[in-house]
């Protein structure tokens, strides 16, 4: 895993507008391979894609957001790239209208917090967003609207949260999307064709759910898939035919699954089939 070495990052503050003023506080200067666990490849091609002049806001520990509607309300800043909470479980809603403060947004992370819930306020018109990674926090649910607006995000991790259910729609307008991380959740089901706008994804991770059934029409759309984990789940039926057709596709992970073997390790995809179609009952 490559890692880019950004510039020292300012320390700075913000003012934050509830019923009281808030202070936001950048963290102590840190190299990003430090402070950030976004997976290498994306700071590489938001590297080759922007520079590496990527200037981010920290949220301090002590920040309270209670407020489903807390705003930032601070002088519009065009040069911050990203947003970054972190280890704050005081922080329980992410702030609405960010675009109107930070237009040019290109990271936002909000990790090991207490959200619990996602709305469309929370990333609306942040047109230019990469990546979003809310991993580690308490979000059992979202609604079909909250990405609508995230046309170039290439990123999204949700894993380890309390996610329960994904509806049918909720990364309809994700076209650009590459990475999609949803383990550690509590999903038991999977709509068909949830991952169909997906044309550019390449790797799905939803180990450690409870998801029972895997059809072929779940990604028979995402023909650049590279990767794909499937693993630690309650996998009683798969359609033979999931995978076919994907040339791209390096490795599939479904250890630790009902209906294949205990012994099951990562094989070469020429095996995958054959697994398939003697150990899992067909859906």
């Amino acid at each position: 895993m490559k890692f880019i070495k950004l510039s020292a990052l300012f320390i700075i503050f913000i003012k934050i507008n509830t019923s009281k003023t808030h202070v936001i506080q950048a963290a102590s200067v840190v190299p990003t391979h430090q402070s950030s666990h976004i997976r290498g490849d994306i700071w590489v091609h938001l590297w080759k894609e922007f520079g590496v002049n990527l200037t981010t806001y920290f949220v301090r520990r002590k920040t309270i957001i209670n407020n489903l509607n807390y705003e930032i309300s601070a002088i519009r800043n065009t040069e911050v790239s990203g947003l970054t909470i972190k280890d704050s479980k005081t922080v329980h809603f992410l702030p609405v209208k960010v675009n109107e403060v930070f237009p040019n947004l290109l990271i936002y992370e909000a990790y090991n917090c207490a959200i619990n819930t996602l709305s469309k306020p929370n990333f609306e018109n942040l047109k230019r967003l990469r990546v979003i990674d809310l991993q580690h926090n308490q979000i059992s649910s979202f609604s079909e609207d909250t990405f609508d607006d995230l046309h170039m995000l290439v990123h999204l991790d949700l894993a380890n949260n309390k996610i329960h259910g994904i509806q049918e729609n909720s990364f309809k307008n994700l076209h650009a999307l590459r990475n999609l991380y949803l383990g550690f959740n509590e999903i038991r089901h999977l709509p068909s064709n949830v991952f169909q706008p997906l044309k550019e994804l390449r790797k799905v991770a939803l180990p450690s759910n409870k998801i029972r059934q895997i059809f072929n029409e779940h990604f028979s759309m995402n023909k650049k898939l590279t990767n794909v984990w499937l693993n630690e789940n309650l996998l009683q039926c798969m359609d033979d035919e999931v995978f076919s057709d994907m040339t791209r596709l390096k490795f599939v992970y479904l250890e630790g699954n009902v209906c294949i073997d205990k012994d099951y390790r990562d094989k070469y995809l020429r095996n995958i089939k054959h697994d398939i179609e003697r150990n899992c009952k067909q859906c």
